[in-house]
């Protein structure tokens, strides 16, 4: 049985746009953090991102050695104090930067979820 000929410019819209939240959001996340963990900024993050390059699909194997390499570093204590050294007045910004992404993503879902269950009704 195929699905019906609606379902099929649905799927063709709503794949892409679960990709990217699946796979490129936190892709893009991990690259952000390891990209303020060399600036020694954002401990938080570089944690995050560490342990996302250990879960996220593209590029599994690579991510798992690197991830537990820098989660491994990050537990160091000179590397914790480093960070703690570097660490500038809080702008405010990385927070807005957050709740925006989880927005977007949370809108992205639920206009994904809504237009296919529109298609199916």
């Amino acid at each position: 049985m195929s699905p019906p000929s609606q379902l099929k410019p649905a799927l063709l819209v709503s794949m892409p746009l679960l990709a990217l939240v699946v796979v490129g959001l936190p892709a893009l996340l991990t690259f952000f953090g390891a990209w303020r963990m060399k600036r020694l900024q954002g401990y938080g993050l570089a944690v995050t991102a560490s342990i996302l390059a250990l879960i996220t699909p593209p590029g599994m194997l690579v991510g798992l050695v690197f991830g537990i390499w820098a989660l491994v570093m990050l537990a160091r204590r000179d590397v914790q104090a480093a960070f703690q050294r570097e660490k500038s007045p809080a702008s405010g910004k990385g927070c807005l930067i957050a709740c925006g992404i989880l927005i977007g993503v949370v809108l992205l879902a639920v206009l994904t979820i809504f237009g296919l269950w529109m298609l199916l009704s």
